[in-house]
């Protein structure tokens, strides 16, 4: 083998080190870039969180009440409807999945806390239409 091959096979083969060197280091900064990215969507998702949280408190603080359990989301509530809207809920309670005809209708002018009274009444006097895990609870 001559010099020039020598030193031809040389240069080549630190130039294919060199490529190997500039690809690891731009997939090494690709992936620090995403890795980053990443990172910080995830903090400013649990920022987020927090505000939400610290908002609600601070509206729990300002109202005066307290809170043991979670906020069930807001129902639908009709006031040109029998059963008030709430149907669904009723039938969950029911062991017949069938409202029965002596249940408490809605009276157009009552409130919702006037209504849930007069539900919960129902329920005292008429265990026997309640499943199993709700009797307890109107008992």
């Amino acid at each position: 083998m001559s010099n020039k091959n020598i030193l031809q096979s040389g240069i080549l083969n630190s130039s294919g080190k060199m490529k190997k060197i500039i690809a690891t280091t731009f997939l090494l900064a690709v992936y620090g870039v995403l890795f980053s990215q990443q990172k910080t969507q995830t903090i400013e998702s649990a920022n987020a969180q927090i505000r939400l949280d610290t908002l609600a408190q601070r509206h729990h603080k300002l109202s005066g009440q307290t809170r043991s359990r979670p906020i069930a989301p807001a129902r639908r509530i009709d006031i040109n409807d029998e059963y008030m809207g709430r149907k669904d809920e009723i039938l969950i309670l029911l062991k017949e999945k069938k409202i029965p005809h002596d249940f408490p209708k809605y009276k157009k002018g009552s409130s919702e806390k006037d209504y849930d009274h007069e539900m919960e009444n129902y329920y005292r006097h008429h265990p026997e239409v309640l499943n199993e895990k709700y009797r307890k609870k109107f008992m």
